[in-house]
């Protein structure tokens, strides 16, 4: 076993330090304060607005929203402030002939007039009616999560009208 779990080498009062162990223990003290950590964003978590057919599933092995005529879903980020965002992913299965996209997006609760501050998209499905995951588009990242701000995940139909279940997202972030 080696740092951050257990010692390197024991040292006695007249030992020299190995550069060895002193690189691994400031390795170990960055890592602590800047780990890639991931937040997960069940599809249940998602709201609706408006469309008609909409059903959570919660029976399966993987739970999710599904939606039908207009698809306009949204899910808190809950991140804290001092963090930022380093990428996102979301879940999803379209419905044939349908395309949906993703939108990470910031807003301002001091002013809600500002409205969106920042935001980036995934592209959009493939409209197969298969499953698949969508990546935020990474010229957004990275990002920070300041003071007064709120992040949503939305899920859009690219085309007006459309179906889909999400399944989830996931947002990846570190530490300032």
């Amino acid at each position: 076993m080696t740092l951050p779990t257990s010692r390197n080498t024991t040292y006695t009062p007249a030992s020299q330090i190995k550069a060895n162990d002193l690189n691994s223990i400031q390795d170990a003290i960055i890592g602590a304060k800047h780990p890639s950590l991931t937040i997960q964003i069940a599809g249940v978590s998602f709201q609706p607005q408006g469309g008609t057919g909409v059903s959570y599933d919660c029976s399966g092995t993987v739970a999710g929203l599904t939606m039908a005529n207009v698809v306009r879903a949204y899910a808190p980020v809950n991140l804290p402030v001092g963090t930022r965002i380093t990428a996102a992913r979301l879940y999803v299965v379209d419905v044939a002939g349908t395309t949906i996209f993703g939108r990470l997006a910031e807003s301002d609760l001091v002013n809600p007039a500002v409205g969106g501050l920042v935001s980036g998209d995934t592209p959009n499905s493939a409209g197969s009616g298969a499953y698949q995951a969508l990546t935020v588009d990474a010229a957004l990242f990275p990002v920070a999560v300041a003071a007064h701000r709120a992040w949503t995940f939305a899920v859009l139909t690219a085309g007006g009208v459309g179906s889909c279940t999400i399944y989830g997202a996931e947002v990846d972030y570190d530490r300032l």
